[in-house]
């Protein structure tokens, strides 16, 4: 992958942004893509892979497949799909793995989860201390991956947004393509490490409870002009 990787929720305007660097660290970010408001999220050494991961449709969910460096706590597997609230990585629903060659998932309805084969016979089992009580399962055992749409000669990946819109990423830029020209939306470049635990909205979840309270809008990098 290049260092932006974006995934869209299906019928809401809202992105879950991968980012790849330094070394072996990936940053999780949300995105509106109404009002351009971001929030940053977990920090994690290890590898995310983006093209298996997913959001739910509206946004509330997300799927991620996981291969942690180092040793983790309390004899928790260094692989596994998961299912947690973005930005943040707390898993809610674990399903463990012996490597990444297989898992991750893609939602097939908001509440429905296609999850591809875990490996190295552990079976499709959720770990007994996150079970899957969020999602139903469905018997699609070969969902699609995600990708660039190629779009835009030269970008490292490109889609579009809730709005019809053309977004794409160069490096570590996040851009839109508009009548104007390509507007910049942000810039992550800068971004180093900064690991910090996840807020309590993030380690439960529940369709009835109160969406979280973001932070007020300008405490990301400010959209650029048009160039």
């Amino acid at each position: 992958m290049g260092k932006l990787f974006v995934i869209h929720a299906r019928e809401a305007p809202i992105a879950v942004i991968v980012r790849r660097g330094p070394s072996k660290w990936r940053h999780v970010l949300s995105w509106n893509t109404q009002t351009d408001h971001i929030d940053h999220g977990a920090w994690v050494k290890g590898q995310i892979h983006p093209e298996k991961c997913d959001l739910s449709f509206d946004g509330k969910l997300f799927v991620y497949l996981l291969h942690k460096e180092g040793h983790t706590k309390d004899n928790l597997p260094n692989s596994g799909t998961a299912l947690s609230r973005p930005p943040w990585l707390t898993a809610l629903a674990l399903w463990p793995q012996g490597d990444t060659y297989f898992g991750g998932g893609r939602f097939t309805r908001n509440r429905k989860l296609a999850l591809r084969p875990l490996t190295r016979g552990l079976g499709d089992k959720c770990h007994p201390d996150f079970p899957n009580t969020y999602v139903e399962i469905d018997q699609n055992r070969n969902p699609e991956e995600h990708g660039s749409a190629d779009l835009i000669s030269g970008a490292d990946w490109s889609g579009y947004d809730a709005q019809g819109n053309i977004i794409y990423t160069v490096g570590y830029k996040l851009l839109r393509m508009t009548t104007g020209g390509a507007l910049e939306v942000a810039d992550f470049s800068d971004l180093t490490p900064d690991p910090q635990p996840a807020p309590d909205w993030a380690r439960t979840f529940s369709d009835k409870a109160p969406p979280p309270i973001s932070a007020e809008p300008g405490s990301v990098p400010s959209r650029r002009s048009p160039r």
